[in-house]
């Protein structure tokens, strides 16, 4: 299940039973630096083979001892669990995402209540939800999403509809659109797609967006009105050619600046 498009673009946090995400505005990624986000984003797609053979270069050993089974039934979150360092990494995430407090005890997350301090000794009352294994990789999934990142639909189908509070969870059962690899390859590699280089490029075209309030809006914010930028720029080049050299096949659509891509099926 994915969230709407109405849900995404909005600036509101998602409200979820086990608590609410943020939207990462730009202003709170530009405080943490675009490279700490940068390594938030990996750590939502982290595999357990990437993080032992690319993070861990003073154990390389750990996962090549593995037998086949152990590595392909080894989850994030289990490889969480036996390395401190990996707990650090993901509290802060989740901390920089919800808005209640968040913390890990006996390998697993605890979602606090809203102004509760974290102690050593919690009291029951105080915990608004324990994250198990499977309800982590659920709420990474919804981070992907309001990340704008890719996400199939095996994690999507895993999301249950009562993990959303409010009525817009009728519109979480639509199927995700799913991108070419190929081009959402060449964008991970391609510094023109880079969060610095979106920002400057929307500021540089856009009438009435520039530096100053640039900050306010979400990342998805942003990339949603970059692809509509790219959109309507290959739109006015095309209307051009038509009025100039007429359009004899018929391949000119005058709607295709406004065709909704994020709710469109695949044929």
């Amino acid at each position: 299940m994915r969230l709407d498009y109405g849900t995404m673009i909005s600036p509101d946090p998602v409200r979820l039973t086990v608590g609410t995400i943020r939207k990462p505005l730009l202003s709170r990624i530009s405080e943490i630096g675009f490279e700490q986000f940068g390594l938030l984003e990996n750590f939502l797609t982290l595999t357990p083979k990437d993080y032992y053979t690319k993070y861990v270069k003073e154990q390389p050993e750990y996962w090549t001892l593995m037998s086949d089974d152990q590595k392909n039934s080894m989850t994030i979150f289990q490889a969480i669990a036996m390395d401190h360092t990996l707990q650090m990494f993901y509290l802060d995430l989740f901390r920089f995402f919800f808005e209640e407090p968040v913390d890990y005890s006996a390998g697993l997350f605890v979602i606090l209540n809203s102004g509760t301090e974290i102690r050593e000794h919690m009291n029951p009352d105080d915990i608004l939800c324990i994250v198990n294994e499977d309800l982590f990789h659920q709420i990474i999934s919804i981070l992907k999403q309001v990340c704008g990142m890719k996400v199939d639909d095996l994690e999507l189908d895993h999301i249950p509809d009562k993990l959303f509070k409010n009525a817009k969870a009728k519109a979480l059962y639509e199927k995700m659109q799913k991108a070419k690899k190929d081009e959402a390859e060449v964008k991970e590699r391609n510094p023109n797609f880079s969060l610095p280089n979106i920002i400057s490029a929307i500021v540089a075209r856009h009438p009435s967006i520039n530096y100053t309030n640039i900050w306010q809006l979400t990342v998805y914010q942003v990339l949603d009105l970059f692809n509509r930028m790219r959109n309507g720029a290959f739109y006015d080049i095309d209307q051009t050619r038509v009025s100039v050299w007429g359009d004899e096949k018929n391949t000119f659509k005058p709607e295709s600046w406004y065709q909704n891509e994020y709710d469109k099926k695949e044929s």
